[in-house]
């Protein structure tokens, strides 16, 4: 049997419907959020409209970062990547520079660094398209700090690095 009052229960159904939140709801009522949410059951209602999922699509294509977008809507970065996701549009390391730019900025700047903030970029993009075009211009991104190479490999287990350069 149930401890909360189908009286009670029906003044939530109404505050629901008046535009109450399932917080408001608890806190106004002294109740646990997981028992509002239990007893009323799921709203029906999505937030999240297909205008604002086309807004995030275009904003996408235009550069923002989702980070921005997320922010803007006041959603999580996580309910963009299911939404986006879906519609099969690149979430997740996206940046529309091509590598022409990038080659074009780094010949004009002469440093990672500031051709990245020219362009309005992360280094770590620019290195990447660099990185792409095949000139040399860049080592691969997750690479050593001071060699050309994708990096240092690891020692033989048991070993010491140390041991290892000495040998």
């Amino acid at each position: 049997m149930s401890r909360t009052p189908d009286e009670i229960v029906e003044q939530w159904r109404q505050a629901r419907a008046e535009g109450w939140t399932t917080k408001a709801i608890a806190q106004h009522w002294g109740a646990a959020e997981e028992t509002v949410r239990r007893r009323l059951g799921k709203t029906g209602r999505r937030r999240i409209k297909d205008d604002d999922v086309a807004q995030w699509r275009q904003k996408m294509l235009d550069g923002w970062t989702l980070n921005d977008i997320a922010a803007e809507w006041n959603v999580s970065v996580s309910t963009i990547h299911r939404y986006l996701g879906a519609l099969g549009l690149r979430t997740r390391n996206y940046h529309p520079l091509t590598i022409d730019e990038a080659v074009a900025a780094y010949r004009q700047y002469g440093s990672h660094k500031a051709a990245a903030e020219a362009l309005g970029v992360g280094v770590s993009v620019l290195r990447m398209r660099l990185y792409e075009s095949g000139l040399g211009l860049s080592a691969y991104p997750g690479g050593g700090r001071h060699t050309k190479e994708p990096g240092v490999p690891n020692p033989p287990r048991g070993v010491r690095r140390n041991e290892a350069d000495q040998t």
